[in-house]
C-alpha cells in the first residue's frame, strides 16, 4: 500500500475553546479571555449577549507573544506586639 501524507493546505483549520487554550498554555481561562479582549489573541465570538464563547485558531497560539508576569512585591506582614490583647480589652471598657 502506498500511503500519502495529507496536504497541510487541504486540512481544515482547527479551532480551540478557551478552556483548551488555557490547558495548552498552562494558564487560567480568564487570562485567555483577557488576551482576546485586549486584542493580543485573535478569536471568533460565537456567543450571544452575556454568554460570550470564543473559538481560537490553533495556529494563532504559535504566534502569541506574551511577556511573563512581573513578580509581585511581598507585602510586609503586621507583627503582633506583646500585650496587644490587653490593649483591646482596655478599648472595650
Amino acid at each position: 500500500m502506498n500511503k500519502t501524507s495529507p496536504d497541510p493546505a487541504d486540512a481544515s483549520p482547527v479551532f480551540l475553546t478557551v478552556v483548551e487554550c488555557a490547558t495548552l498554555l498552562k494558564c487560567h481561562q480568564r487570562t485567555i479571555t483577557r488576551l482576546i479582549e485586549v486584542g493580543m489573541l485573535p478569536a471568533k465570538n460565537i456567543g450571544v449577549g452575556k454568554h460570550r464563547e470564543y473559538r481560537i485558531l490553533q495556529d494563532s497560539l504559535k504566534n502569541l507573544d506574551v511577556p511573563p508576569p512581573a513578580p509581585r512585591p511581598r507585602q510586609p506582614t503586621e507583627r503582633r506586639r506583646r500585650g496587644a490583647f490587653k490593649n483591646l480589652l482596655r478599648i472595650g471598657q
